[in-house]
């Protein structure tokens, strides 16, 4: 086989382990498995990390440097980065899960710990974090479920405006005031 098919069943086989496979491995529940835009940026700059070794491999045994496909991945790697780090095209429902795979993941390692540790102090933090996260995954769980309930609910209004468009008003969270707390 040519160089690209290898690479292209390197970034195919890479991308779904990692979205994936990684993701039921390294979780409490397999409900909290949920495919979002962010896991989908990890697991291309994974997969485009994979393909660069595969070139590599290629390279040193063909006795060759394909720099393009080098600079390609690269590149591809860094944009996915910069996506992930920087959330662009995570909304709302989004957020919450990935919110809710990662607590998922934090219980993991809690529980594990839980039952492996001899330590009073290392037992009391995981069984506090614990807590903590199946308070927050009911919430999660409950947002997403409130927001899909008013994704289905919305019907279209049609404006009555014949130019522009109104946008919503902005709303200031309430000013604390340090000392009264």
């Amino acid at each position: 086989m040519k160089l690209f098919t290898y690479l292209i069943l390197t970034f195919i086989v890479a991308f779904f382990v990692q979205f994936w496979v990684l993701s039921i491995i390294s979780v409490s529940s397999m409900e909290h498995v949920k495919a979002t835009r962010g896991k989908a940026y990890l697991s291309v700059v994974a997969a485009s990390i994979m393909c660069i070794l595969e070139v590599f491999i290629y390279d040193w045994y063909k006795n060759e440097t394909s720099l393009f496909y080098y600079i390609s991945f690269v590149l591809v790697a860094y944009l996915f980065s910069y996506l992930f780090k920087n959330q662009v095209g995570v909304d709302d429902q989004d957020y919450l899960k990935q919110m809710l795979e990662a607590h998922s993941r934090d219980l993991l390692l809690s529980k594990q710990m839980l039952q492996n540790t001899k330590s009073q102090s290392i037992q009391t933090v995981a069984t506090n974090y614990i807590n903590r996260r199946n308070k927050d995954i009911d919430v999660i769980k409950k947002l997403i479920d409130d927001k899909d309930k008013n994704d289905k609910a919305k019907i279209p209004v049609k404006s009555t405006m014949r130019f522009g468009t109104v946008s919503p008003q902005r709303v200031e969270p309430p000013v604390r005031n340090i000392n009264t707390m």
